[in-house]
């Protein structure tokens, strides 16, 4: 049942956005991975970054098939910008979610199930990842659920996370 919904949402999105995935090893996609950017892409073509040019956050996929993940944005330290900023949006400059994963190879993406979140919207969704580049260093992907409104895409940058 889930990889047929995977397969619709697949023919969905390379039909609407043209987004095709690069074949991945799974093997290569397991790691600790720290993000350098992240912005959300809407339909209009306008674009957010939601925590930053330079968020801080890390996305860790195990082996075992399980993911935990934190993003922040740049300034979550400064006590007057969490003040002035975070405290008023609804998602508080922060998310976090875990779950397990899924690797397509063959189509370049994989979906995590997110068995709880900060963001209760997210709670209980699966999250298609697109991968558009993946190596020994870098992982760039579009993630198809955005937590914004208005059907955003989320364009990501990550580098694999140094001891």
């Amino acid at each position: 049942m889930i990889a047929a919904r995977i397969a619709i949402t697949w023919a969905a999105i390379v039909a609407a956005t043209g987004a095709a995935g690069t074949e991945i090893r799974r093997s290569d996609l397991v790691g600790t991975w720290d993000y350098v950017t992240t912005h959300n892409e809407f339909p209009d073509g306008s674009k957010k970054q939601l925590f930053g040019k330079r968020p801080k956050g890390r996305f860790i996929l195990a082996a075992d098939g399980t993911y935990n993940h934190i993003i922040m944005h740049e300034r979550i330290g400064d006590l007057a910008f969490y003040k002035r900023v975070c405290l008023k949006r609804e998602d508080r400059c922060t998310l976090a979610h875990y779950g397990s994963y899924e690797v397509d190879e063959a189509r370049g993406a994989f979906t995590g199930r997110v068995a709880s979140s900060s963001d209760p919207k997210l709670t209980g969704k699966d999250q298609l990842r697109v991968v558009q580049k993946l190596d020994g260093e870098t992982l760039v992907y579009i993630n198809m659920l955005s937590v914004a409104s208005g059907n955003a895409q989320v364009y990501a940058l990550l580098r694999r996370a140094q001891p």
